[in-house]
């Protein structure tokens, strides 16, 4: 969260199942971030609620190696690679792939 907000970006933290099922139906988002320790049946609720109420929004699931992809999601990360993270959401909300970012690095 720290990572991100010191990007720059607006962080709504949502701590528990009901907290997020509130902000995906109140609040105005562009990127959906569901992380690596969320239950698989609340990480797919949530994508699709995102989904049905926010259908232009993104989605970046963080997961855990061998556990199951969210196939939801517009972009999926290995947990604890914060730099891939950031790529990921820059890339969804700017428009640009990953490959066009990655050459602007260099």
């Amino acid at each position: 969260m720290d990572t991100l907000q010191k990007a720059g970006h607006v962080v709504i933290p949502a701590s528990s199942r009901e907290s997020c099922l509130t902000h995906i139906r109140t609040a105005t988002y562009h990127l959906l971030l569901i992380g690596a320790t969320v239950p698989a049946a609340d990480r797919k609720r949530f994508a699709e609620l995102s989904r049905k109420l926010s259908p232009v929004s993104k989605i970046i699931s963080v997961e855990l190696p061998n556990s199951q992809p969210l196939p939801l999601a517009d972009k999926r990360v290995l947990a604890g690679d914060e730099e891939v993270l950031l790529m990921a959401v820059t890339s969804l909300l700017s428009g640009n792939d990953e490959s066009d970012l990655e050459g602007r690095r260099r």
